[in-house]
């Protein structure tokens, strides 16, 4: 229902600041694509040491493991701290304060103990 929301009255202010949620949305999309690509990706270095198989340490498939440990460990911080950053900048976007604890105690006009 566009006639009853924020559209309601279009002005230059209204567009502007569709436009922006827009941009947000658009971010927000690139952001969250990027951290399933980087866990993919992840998965994929653990599947293929979960199928490695190595004799011994003169075996040339041990330099094969090792170089995917390494990647492994990169990609865990690299996500760990991908998601640290996406969830700080689109905090706003990805939890529901409705659903909260302290948002239903307050609406009842009770006060969570902290």
């Amino acid at each position: 229902r566009i006639h009853s929301g924020p559209m309601a009255a279009i002005s230059p202010q209204t567009l502007h600041s569709l436009d922006r949620h827009m941009r947000e949305l658009s971010e927000f999309e690139a952001a969250t694509t990027r951290l399933i690509q980087l866990w993919l990706q992840r998965e994929a270095v653990v599947e293929r040491i979960k199928g490695a198989h190595v004799l011994g340490i003169n075996d040339g498939r041990l330099s094969e493991l090792t170089a995917d440990f390494s990647r492994l460990d990169r990609l865990g911080i690299t996500v760990v701290r991908e998601v640290g950053e996406w969830a700080h900048q689109f905090l706003h976007l990805i939890v529901d304060p409705t659903r909260l604890p302290a948002a239903r105690a307050a609406a009842a006009g009770r006060r969570l103990r902290p």
